[in-house]
């Protein structure tokens, strides 16, 4: 399996900081971007968008906060386990980091409600797993056509009820709540050579539509260029995302 990988982060058009951050293998971007290519998947590989919230600099902090702790967890990873295994072992380290973060947030009242999102694909063992928390998005694109591969953790999207703020978070790292849930999904029959995938936080998906999303990348956009399209609606958050081409 080949990817030819490219990632973007940036502050967008209205806000003072960027609390959204981005995993590449062992890179962590943010306010840059980043191209990379994988010819073969040589150990657990860790690809993720992680958006961040709370109080002065406290996104910021979670999300580099959970990225680490997450890409550190899967270098931990057994070298054989099964998609069973995997989940309880992530279960389990999904837990502290969500714990770990809740305790900044008591012990330190200027980060209280620190949190954040995470969506990422896991490369392990020739599979391709998803491990999502809260409304960052991973997209499909094949022949033109796009799919949403994840659901939103938002109050509207589970309650289905328009009514509710779309921003209003109902599941994520951190945040105050005592618990924490993911899905983990094994990806791996669902993609085929020349796929697109998309990860991206709202950010993106917030200023560009499905649509929109689809042309770009069916005109071979890159990371950059949906952050730019994003910015040229009006960038009213952190815009960040990771472009991945399975060649």
């Amino acid at each position: 399996m080949t990817l030819s990988i490219a990632a973007a982060s940036d502050v967008g058009c209205v806000r003072a900081n960027n609390e959204d951050m981005l995993l590449v293998q062992d890179q962590f971007i943010r306010d840059a971007s980043f191209e990379n290519r994988i010819e073969t998947v040589d150990g657990p590989i860790l690809i993720a968008v992680s958006d961040g919230m709370g109080g002065h600099a406290a996104g910021e902090l979670a999300s580099e906060f959970t990225l680490q702790r997450m890409a550190a967890a899967i270098t931990g990873l057994p070298k054989e386990a099964d998609k069973a295994s995997l989940e309880e072992l992530l279960k389990e380290q999904i837990k502290a980091i969500h714990d770990s973060l809740n305790m900044l947030g008591k012990e330190n009242p200027t980060m209280q409600g620190l949190g954040c999102t995470f969506t990422g694909l896991l490369l392990y063992n020739a599979g391709i797993y998803l491990i999502h928390v809260g409304d960052s998005r991973l997209y499909r694109q094949r022949r033109g056509l796009i799919a949403l591969l994840t659901k939103d953790h938002t109050l509207r999207n589970m309650l289905n009820d328009p009514s509710i703020p779309a921003n209003k978070i109902a599941n994520s790292f951190g945040g105050g709540a005592s618990d924490i849930f993911f899905d983990f999904e094994d990806l791996t029959d669902r993609m085929l050579p020349n796929d697109i995938l998309l990860l991206c936080s709202d950010g993106l998906s917030g200023e560009l539509s499905d649509d929109d999303i689809e042309a770009a990348l069916d005109a071979g956009a890159d990371a950059k260029t949906l952050v730019n399209l994003a910015r040229n609606k009006g960038g009213r958050d952190n815009i960040s995302c990771i472009v991945i081409r399975i060649e």
